[in-house]
């Protein structure tokens, strides 16, 4: 099992209408917003990261409140597809007499942290040798006691085979 990614998120408030004049200064925004999300990264030099930078941006209806992100693009009339068509399909229409309001944009930084190697486990003992559990407990079930017993992770091998039930623990699991 890997390791979470670390995300960092910034958003700024904009609120000004979707025209192909304004994309200049949402460039400028996004840039500054990247620039603000590293600080909450790791930004160890002797590990390398791969980050993945995501741009959004939050459009709605002059006069409306409900918002719809898409993706950010140089191209105006490609996000007012992407909010047209999520509107179509959320509410099964379209106004294109509205403006389309831009009202925040957002970047998000995603690093990923990767997946640590797994180590090859080599089988040391032969395939007749039984495991031998470390203790032998009591546990009530189907209205009987029964002895059950306990083996440590790490003692047992690749095709090992345990009939019945058995209680599996690691090192660090109290006995």
């Amino acid at each position: 099992m890997g390791l979470a990614d670390v995300r960092a998120t910034r958003v700024s408030g904009v609120e000004q209408p979707l025209k192909q004049a304004l994309i200049p200064q949402l460039r400028q925004l996004i840039a500054s917003l990247e620039i603000q999300v590293p600080c909450e990264l790791n930004h160890k030099e002797e590990i390398e990261l791969q980050e993945e930078v995501i741009k959004k941006v939050n459009l709605k209806y002059e006069g409306t409140s409900s918002i719809f992100t898409v993706d950010f693009t140089s191209d105006v009339t490609l996000m007012q597809h992407q909010f047209e068509t999520e509107h179509k399909s959320r509410y099964g229409f379209i106004q294109t007499e509205k403006l389309l309001i831009i009202e925040s944009i957002s970047v998000e930084v995603i690093q990923k942290m990767g997946t640590p190697e797994e180590p090859v486990i080599i089988r040391k003992s032969p395939v007749e040798e039984t495991p031998q559990p470390v203790e032998i407990v009591k546990i009530f079930t189907v209205e009987k006691w029964d002895d059950i017993p306990v083996y440590l992770q790490e003692d047992l091998q690749p095709e090992d085979s345990i009939n019945g039930a058995v209680i599996i623990v690691e090192k660090s699991a109290p006995l």
